[in-house]
């Protein structure tokens, strides 16, 4: 439920950002929200995968550096998985890193966490 939930809580935020902000953030129409809202659900989970996968894999080669890396680039899979949104989907836009990074801190603010001790 939660996740239907987050859904329509990305789509509002990317909805709040194009009105807003439209020089910086720009979406087609509504069926291109829905899309983005979808795929950034995807582009996080091959985001989040492909950290995880380098910082296994610099962990077995002992590689403490990678890992170290690793870890702080997934501070920043949100801002990866908005550029990836960018790059797949051909009916929105989001110009520059710092529109990127706001987006991303919104998106985090505003989404429903998971509570471990209610379930």
């Amino acid at each position: 439920m939660k996740q239907i939930a987050n859904f329509f809580i990305t789509g509002i935020v990317l909805w709040v950002a194009a009105w807003l902000f439209p020089q910086y953030v720009k979406i087609d129409g509504f069926r291109t929200l829905v899309l983005a809202s979808l795929l950034l659900f995807v582009a996080k989970v091959v985001v989040l995968i492909a950290f995880f996968a380098l910082i296994t894999s610099a962990a077995l080669a002992q590689f403490w550096a990678g890992v170290l890396v690793g870890i702080l680039f997934i501070f920043f899979a949100e801002i990866v998985a908005l550029s990836l949104l960018d790059a797949w989907l051909p009916g929105i836009s989001i110009i520059g890193f710092w529109p990127k990074f706001c987006l991303a801190f919104a998106l985090s603010v505003f989404r429903l966490q998971d509570n471990p001790q209610n379930n």
